[in-house]
């Protein structure tokens, strides 16, 4: 209602745009923690049906995690431990719950629809999303929270990529102008664009200048090509690996 036309209508003009149209989603806020209660997978089912409809191709699917646990881990402590947490079908374990509701997605989505699982257990994530964040975010106004997040996930998760889906280490991004220095955000779009996953660009246009415009040229050429994952080679020694072999390539970054 915002944008004035039905969300059918947005996917269409996308399409004829050349672009194939996917939405991001967050289908477990409502429902205060506890995704064995029969309403959640009737919701899940009737909300991608919808989707399908209109003619959306990919799902992205976050806060999987959080919103029936609201607990982050950042202290490399899991985050499905908590002590009160009870499922309102009191017969099934937490992996029963978990696997069952990544099935319902995959068997609401069809073989048609590509999901990105985000804030998703890897493992029961494995087989049924095609692609999935294996990181915290990174960001277009704050390098350290990038240098921490990007190079981290694409390294310490490149065994998972080819294995149990597309690893997708986050995005390259500006939020506005200068708020990354280019020397550091080229690294980081270099080296995504060679992980061999998924490369998302989150980049306001107005901050588009001549070096950033040649170098996402550059970089999305690059990523459209299969590569295998990028291997960090001094990952036991830095937490973000600056030293890594990309295919044929060794290449050094300087976070």
């Amino acid at each position: 209602a915002r944008w004035g036309l039905g969300m059918d209508r947005v996917a269409a003009r996308l399409k004829a745009a050349d672009i194939r149209p996917g939405l991001w989603y967050r289908p477990l806020k409502h429902f205060a923690d506890d995704p064995t209660r029969p309403a959640v997978a009737e919701t899940i089912r009737g909300d991608i049906a919808a989707f399908r409809r209109w003619g959306y191709e990919l799902l992205k699917i976050d806060f999987i995690t959080y919103d029936w646990n609201h607990a982050w881990n950042p202290q490399g402590v899991s985050p499905v431990t908590r002590d009160d947490l009870h499922w309102r079908d009191r017969t099934r374990t937490t992996a029963e719950t978990v696997r069952a509701l990544y099935r319902t997605f995959r068997e609401a989505a069809g073989e048609d629809v590509t999901i990105i699982g985000c804030n998703a257990l890897d493992h029961f994530a494995a087989g049924l999303f095609e692609v999935q964040r294996t990181g915290d975010d990174t960001s277009g106004c704050d390098w350290s929270l990038t240098e921490l997040c990007g190079p981290n996930a694409l390294g310490m998760r490149a065994h998972h990529h080819g294995t149990f889906y597309a690893q997708d280490g986050d995005c390259a991004g500006l939020s506005y102008a200068g708020a990354i220095d280019w020397a550091r955000n080229r690294q980081w779009i270099d080296l995504l664009s060679r992980s061999g996953g998924a490369f998302f660009v989150s980049w306001y246009r107005d901050y588009l200048d001549a070096a950033a415009k040649t170098a996402l040229k550059e970089a999305f050429a690059r990523a459209s090509v299969p590569q295998p994952a990028a291997e960090p080679l001094d990952w036991q020694e830095r937490t973000s690996p600056v030293a890594w072999r990309c295919g044929e390539t060794s290449v050094r970054y300087d976070w």
